[in-house]
Formats: structure tokens, C-alpha cells, sequence
């Protein structure tokens, strides 16, 4: 393994640097230089040591090492998809009173699907609509349903002030589905993420 002998050759193979070399194997990544390896090491080591310290909080949830665990803040920065606006008004906020709890675990309930990759896209305000979408669809019926993200990249853009994978609203995206129906991610598959552009609606 290339990494591996970067390693060696920096002679800086400490314990870090095995877990940085098998979670490369695990993400099938790859590390180009010396220099390349000693500045993701230690990107990794940051979040390493985040993710230990949460989990020995006794919070109620685990932390874990991802795809970006290597990636500066800058990369990482880059990615998202959010467009933030200060000229969309607030919608007034009414209480569903069949879950209005205290607390409660939508995922045992059945309500959320699978954890999906946006990818090389800054589609997150696409997933987070379809993410609540997907919520309310099961509340009002107790169905889960996948809804695409790709519909939305594709046909909720710059008419409704989205930029596909350049950023967008998830209030922006609702008024496409205000008159639009959203299509199931079996019909309409997500490839934003590797193409890292939208298609044609």
C-alpha cells in the first residue's frame, strides 16, 4: 500500500498513523505524497479525537469516522449546499398535536429512511426536503416512501432561486413541490453526487 510507505518513509508510523492507514483501506482512498499523508493524518487525528471524546460523554448518540474524516474544513466547506437567505419570511409554526411529545424516536417508529450520500454535490437542501417530506408523507399516512433528491436538483433551480449543486433552500424546494408532484428515488435515481451537476428536469 502506497500510504503505507509514506508512512515508513516519513518515520512518523505511530498507532494514529494505522488507524489513518485502515480507514484509507476501508474508504478506498488514496494518498499521493509524503506531504499529502502527514496533512491528512492529522485531520484525521482531529476527528479521531472529537469522536472520542462525544463517546465518552454519555451522550445518547455515537460518533464515527466517514468519507470526510481526512478533509480539511475548507473541503468540507465546499461540498454543502445550503444558501442561506435572510429574505424568505418565517411560516408560522403550528403544532401537530398527534406527536407533539416530549420525545420521540422517529426512526423506531419507522418514519426515516436509509442514511443517504449526497456526494461530490452541494444537494443537502434537497435531501433535507425530501428527508421531511418523507416524515410527514409517513405521519399522514404510515407509509415510508424514498423521494428523489434528483427531481429536486433537476427541477427546483433558479425559477425557484435553488442552484442545483451550487446550493439552494429547502422553503425554495417546497414551492416547487407545491405544484409539482415529487417523484419516488426508485423512479428518479440520485447521480449528482458523481457527476456533480444536475440533469435535465
Amino acid at each position: 500500500m502506497k500510504s503505507f510507505a509514506f508512512a515508513a518513509v516519513a518515520g512518523v508510523a505511530s498507532a494514529m498513523d494505522f488507524d489513518y492507514l485502515n480507514y484509507l483501506s476501508v474508504y478506498n482512498k488514496h494518498v499521493t505524497n509524503v506531504e499529502e499523508f502527514a496533512s491528512r493524518v492529522q485531520n484525521f487525528r482531529f476527528i479521531h479525537n472529537h469522536i472520542t471524546e462525544h463517546n465518552k460523554s454519555g451522550a445518547t448518540w455515537k460518533a464515527g469516522h466517514n468519507q470526510f474524516s481526512d478533509w480539511t474544513h475548507a473541503e468540507y466547506k465546499a461540498m454543502l449546499g445550503y444558501v442561506h437567505s435572510d429574505r424568505l419570511e418565517a411560516a408560522p409554526v403550528k403544532v401537530f398535536e398527534p406527536t407533539n411529545a416530549l420525545s420521540v424516536d422517529w426512526v423506531s417508529a419507522g418514519a426515516v429512511t436509509p442514511v443517504k450520500d449526497q456526494g461530490q454535490c452541494g444537494s443537502c437542501w434537497a435531501f433535507s426536503s425530501t428527508g421531511a417530506l418523507e416524515g410527514a408523507h409517513f405521519v399522514k399516512s404510515g407509509e415510508l416512501l424514498s423521494f428523489s433528491e434528483q427531481q429536486l436538483v433537476d427541477c427546483a433551480g433558479l425559477k425557484y432561486g435553488n442552484l442545483g449543486c451550487n446550493g439552494g433552500l429547502q422553503q425554495r424546494a417546497y414551492k416547487y413541490l407545491e405544484s409539482n408532484k415529487a417523484e419516488l428515488e426508485s423512479v428518479y435515481p440520485y447521480f449528482s453526487g458523481t457527476t456533480k451537476s444536475a440533469g435535465s428536469c
